[in-house]
């Protein structure tokens, strides 16, 4: 009995070292749970703090997406209205290259009247020239005659001042157009 005595305290001071273990080994896993409640805390806190910055972004992102949006709207607008420019453009150089056009053959028409008219002021003074002269010398010619016919004391000398009249405006006539 004394040995079963022995082995029964041996095995209860077995079990009680074990409870004791046990109950250690309780404790620290209750210190590790509240460690674990503490970082799982922290965590939530982080997270939540997460959540926050997320959704700030988010809706910065949205804000940027509605801005891009409405910057794509104005391009394409712009796109538009630079094409539309674009063909006025075209419009206005085509009208421009017409025009030119137009200017040159003005040009060279108003050069060949030029020329033309430099021709015909040369014959007409040519022509003025040979009419004055022969004009010159015919009213010679004609007070020549008259002087002659004056010379006779049978004329009067009425005819011969209307005669030189309207040699002189004949010649008046011509220089005036010239």
């Amino acid at each position: 009995m004394a040995e079963a005595l022995m082995l029964t305290g041996h095995a209860i001071h077995k079990v009680v070292n074990a409870d004791a273990k046990r109950c250690k080994m309780i404790n620290q896993l209750k210190e590790v749970k509240h460690v674990l409640e503490q970082d799982l805390k922290g965590m939530k806190m982080e997270r939540d703090a997460l959540i926050e910055v997320l959704e700030k972004i988010k809706a910065d992102v949205d804000m940027v997406i509605k801005e891009n949006q409405s910057l794509e709207r104005r391009n394409e607008e712009l796109q538009a209205t630079l094409e539309k420019e674009k063909e006025k453009v075209k419009t206005l150089d085509s009208k421009m290259d017409a025009f030119r056009e137009l200017k040159m053959k003005l040009d060279s028409d108003l050069n060949e009247r030029k020329r033309k008219n430099e021709k015909l002021q040369i014959e007409l003074d040519k022509a003025c020239l040979t009419v004055t002269q022969t004009l010159n010398d015919e009213l010679k010619r004609e007070n020549a005659r008259l002087s002659q016919e004056a010379d006779k004391p049978s004329s009067s000398p009425q005819p011969l001042k209307v005669r030189m009249d309207l040699s002189t405006t004949k010649v008046s006539q011509l220089q005036n157009e010239q």
